[in-house]
């Protein structure tokens, strides 16, 4: 059962809490959708339907679980937290794709690291004021920063009516999308994306109604989803795409809720379960793998798009099951080193 306690009773300092395992699955989903996102020609349908719900229903999912920050002292904490599990990943993961490049490439040693330096400096998901995109992991420095800016306004302003102040904040974001202006770390993006961590945690708070008339719910955000995704209503975050802000935002709610259902609804056969809730569980690993999957760009790329749809997504799971297993057997080993 879901754990429907009042959300801000909860610290920061709280034991952690039991996986969800539907929002697991979800996160499976989302980011199986992502690879198959970065393999589709670019304005196809495929691509368009998924660039409706998967990039902000990652957000939504982190606010579903974000613990409450009402004190400096917890606010800290969880930055401390996020560096070290969020952005440091980023940076390592970075510095070992420029490793690899030069490597293989054989790059000019301090080209290479001034390049690396720069794409992160600018964490652009495409290419800005002359600089080169970081490619995927945007995503992970907009999530520390987005995350960093939700828990700034829990603390700053701790009213039940904050949601005014992230949606203040995300009409900034697309303002300055429209004039094109960007900033460094992805940071207008953040402007964008905290509103999704809000409603994440919003979405929390009614959780138990939304679970009294999910069919009704789940059957109108469907209807709502297909027809914004078919009239080409979209919100690309990577992208700084906001077209129709509004339809935008709710055809992603509306996709993340329907996903969230169908979650749901998966959790009854055991086989899917393990295998998408183990996914879900390690997204960030997948993540950091898809990122470095152009080291097999000949294995999937050469054959077609049909083939590229299963074969990229197979390589890339592969990887990243040996990669987890790896780490497992890493912190088992040093746990009997401990004990000895």
């Amino acid at each position: 059962m879901l754990n429907t306690t009042n959300p801000d009773t909860t610290a920061v300092s709280e034991p952690k809490k039991k996986r969800i395992l539907w929002l697991d699955i979800a996160k499976a989903i989302a980011i199986f959708a992502m690879i198959e996102g970065h393999t589709a020609p670019y304005g196809g349908a495929l691509r368009n339907f998924i660039y409706s719900f998967h990039m902000p229903l990652f957000f939504i999912a982190t606010g579903f679980t974000a613990r409450t920050v009402t004190t400096w002292q917890d606010f800290f904490k969880a930055l401390k937290k996020d560096f070290t599990r969020i952005f440091l990943p980023a940076v390592g993961i970075q510095a070992l794709n420029g490793l690899l490049s030069f490597l293989i490439y054989h790059e000019n040693a301090l080209e290479s690291i001034h390049l690396r330096a720069e794409q992160m400096f600018w964490a652009s998901a495409f290419d800005i004021y002359g600089h080169s995109c970081v490619g995927m992991i945007w995503f992970l420095v907009a999530l520390f920063w987005s995350k960093t800016l939700f828990n700034l306004i829990s603390v700053l302003f701790p009213s039940k009516y904050n949601g005014a102040v992230f949606l203040c904040l995300a009409l900034i974001g697309k303002s300055m999308s429209m004039t094109e202006t960007y900033l460094p770390q992805s940071l207008d993006v953040c402007l964008v994306a905290a509103l999704f961590l809000y409603l994440g945690f919003a979405f929390r708070k009614i959780y138990p109604l939304f679970e009294k008339y999910q069919i009704p719910i789940t059957l109108a955000a469907f209807l709502i989803w297909i027809f914004c995704w078919e009239a080409g209503v979209r919100i690309d975050l990577g992208g700084r795409w906001y077209s129709d802000f509004a339809a935008g935002i709710l055809t992603s709610v509306c996709g993340s809720l329907c996903i969230f259902t169908f979650s749901k609804a998966l959790e009854s056969c055991a086989p899917v379960t393990n295998v998408l809730a183990a996914m879900g569980r390690h997204t960030l690993t997948i993540l950091c793998v898809s990122f470095l999957d152009w080291i097999a760009l000949s294995l999937w790329c050469t054959h077609g798009y049909t083939f590229a749809y299963i074969a990229r997504p197979a390589i890339v799971l592969f990887v990243s099951f040996i990669v987890v297993t790896v780490l497992n057997l890493l912190k088992t080993l040093k746990k009997r080193g401990a004990k000895m």
